[in-house]
């Protein structure tokens, strides 16, 4: 593919000039810490709120570490795949309407080098982020509930990192074919469409 590399270092310094490689990334590990620190803390938190009727005792169901780290893939799986689909679903789309693609167009480049440069720097912001999610929901359930097993660890991870690279298959595809508003749309109703179908299929 003709300027691959030229464009992947455009794309890498993009993104490190933009910071996704540290505030996405953060989103993730917040999402993943909150779940664990949140139900060890109910009762504490509740009481720090204050308007607790005296005598009140909440029956907290005992957790395990796999289902925090459930927990937290349902948060990436809403406000994650969020931030993500919302910070990259322009990524084409926009740099069509400000000219920007049409000059990339006019030199010696394919756009097999284009779109790959773009969905390989997404994929590693991705990879980073859900790296740190469960980095945070590990450390914090391992301290405050039990470990887990090393294997299912890497088994839970890759298969989500796998579903993390459709998504953004389909939103890199989205912002290459409409314009920003239109591909927003239609990324997010294809992804969101897909979890309900895949979380009925789930039921029989």
């Amino acid at each position: 593919m003709r300027g691959f590399s030229v464009l992947l270092k455009k794309e890498f310094r993009e993104a490190w000039r933009s910071w996704k490689f540290l505030w996405i990334p953060l989103v993730f590990a917040l999402l993943g810490m909150s779940d664990p620190l949140t139900n060890y803390y109910m009762m504490d938190i509740l009481n720090a709120v204050g308007n607790v009727p005296e005598g009140f005792e909440m029956l907290v169901p005992e957790l395990m570490p796999v289902d925090l780290i459930q927990a937290s893939i349902g948060q990436f799986q809403t406000i994650g795949l969020l931030v993500m689909m919302a910070t990259f679903v322009g990524i084409i789309s926009k740099e069509r309407a400000s000219g920007m693609a049409t000059l990339l167009y006019v030199r010696p480049i394919s756009f097999g080098a284009y779109f790959m440069s773009k969905f390989i720097v997404m994929s590693s912001v991705g990879f980073v982020s859900i790296l740190a999610g469960f980095a945070a929901n590990i450390y914090y359930t391992s301290i405050l509930y039990g470990t887990l097993e090393v294997g299912s660890l890497f088994a839970i991870f890759f298969t989500y990192y796998v579903w993390l690279l459709f998504v953004i298959a389909v939103t890199l595809m989205m912002s290459a074919s409409f314009k920003t508003i239109i591909a927003t749309t239609c990324a997010f109703t294809v992804i969101f469409v897909g979890q309900i179908v895949d979380m009925i299929v789930g039921l029989f």
